[in-house]
């Protein structure tokens, strides 16, 4: 994956995802906290962000990879992680059309890149959501980072796959 330079949109994504715990530095806690950061740091060198974002994306759970925001969520009741990918902002006039055709697409995503499109309330950005276990070695490492390459293509596809609804506005 090809890092965007510059981190623009990990304070606006932290808040979008607000509900997220803090991973960074001194609020890590419990030990399945302090693998989500030792993971973010070892992210942060598979998929070469620059060493001056890094300390962005370990406080705030957010990476932009490939233009595309992602943000991190442990859920340490159950030792996985949600990532949630941004498509991007859909116009109002196809949005309905959009969603549909969201949801008809969750029945050709191959197993296992299992994701499921949502509304922020409030952004009413779409985002995907993956569900991925919390690796805690290299190996698992390079399995995450090739499951969170999948996604980052999902979204890439999406923002493209549909001109005649408006596409998505990722910009916005």
């Amino acid at each position: 994956m090809q890092p965007k330079t510059g981190n623009e949109h990990p304070r606006e994504w932290a808040n979008i995802f607000n509900g997220r715990q803090r991973h960074a530095g001194r609020s890590t806690t419990s030990p399945s906290q302090q693998n989500l950061h030792n993971l973010l740091e070892r992210l942060c060198v598979l998929t070469e962000v620059q060493e001056s974002d890094r300390r962005a994306v370990l406080d705030n759970a957010v990476m932009m990879l490939n233009g595309t925001a992602v943000a991190f969520k442990l859920e340490e009741w159950s030792g996985y992680v949600k990532v949630y990918v941004d498509v991007g902002l859909p116009p109002p006039e196809s949005e309905h059309e959009l969603y549909r055709y969201l949801l008809e697409q969750q029945l050709y995503i191959p197993v296992p890149f299992s994701m499921v499109p949502g509304v922020h309330p409030e952004s009413r950005r779409i985002v995907l959501c993956a569900f991925v276990p919390l690796p805690t070695d290299k190996e698992g490492d390079n399995s995450f980072a090739a499951f969170l390459h999948a996604c980052i293509e999902v979204a890439t596809l999406l923002k493209s796959k549909k001109p005649e609804l408006g596409g998505v506005n990722s910009a916005q």
